[in-house]
């Protein structure tokens, strides 16, 4: 049984576990958002995993356990918001070191008329017409290396299955996921070029760093 405060608790959890829920609801929410919108979630769904297995952990509760691999992987994503912690020169190194990156990347796998005209280097989410997140964001956030690794796709999925197990473990079976309104909130992502086809005018490092900071202060 318990505690009033413990109780408050499971609460606040079972709340962020319906929220992954709706995140993944295929049948009513996922299938109409046209975006990388769970890799944007992934620092939330991190301390969600990470916090939850803990709590459960220490008051005794029969909850699901991370394994050595998934432990290491969550309390590595937990961390993931220290980068609001940066301070400004150590933030802007570590996204362009990132984004420079990135770059490398796509242009070493473009064709040459590509590298004339313009290649893709930067994944870019939006809400309403409203950047939302990109996919230096998610590499910044991630424990690994996001471009080198082939099977990244499975490997992330592989070990997400425990945040599931966590989220199911929590949900109410009466619990419905959140409504999501596609009609009203128009989901999307756009691949660009930094610099030369980028949503912002300010074609140089400081406008790179300016987009960034539009994206988080977007999601915040």
């Amino acid at each position: 049984m318990l505690n009033k405060v413990q109780k408050a608790a499971f609460d606040l959890i079972q709340s962020d576990a319906r929220f992954i829920y709706t995140l993944v609801d295929m049948q009513n929410n996922a299938k109409n958002i046209n975006s990388n919108y769970v890799m944007m979630s992934i620092p939330y769904i991190g301390i969600f995993a990470d916090g939850a297995e803990q709590w459960c952990k220490k008051i005794g509760l029969n909850a699901p356990r991370f394994n050595d691999e998934e432990k290491e992987y969550y309390v590595k994503l937990r961390q993931a918001h220290k980068l609001f912690e940066m301070s400004y020169e150590e933030y802007e190194t570590l996204l362009l070191d990132k984004f420079h990156e990135s770059d490398e990347y796509f242009y070493n796998i473009r064709s040459l008329l590509e590298k004339i005209i313009g290649y893709y280097n930067v994944g870019t989410d939006y809400c309403n017409g409203a950047v939302c997140g990109n996919t230096i964001l998610c590499a910044m956030y991630m424990p690994f290396n996001t471009l080198e690794d082939e099977k990244i796709g499975p490997k992330i999925r592989d070990l997400s299955i425990v945040t599931g197990k966590l989220a199911a473990y929590f949900l109410d079976t009466n619990l419905e996921p959140f409504s999501y309104d596609d009609r009203n909130n128009i989901v999307k992502y756009r691949d660009c070029h930094f610099f030369r086809n980028s949503p912002i005018k300010l074609k140089n490092n400081l406008g790179f760093v300016l987009f960034l900071y539009f994206c988080v202060t977007s999601i915040i």
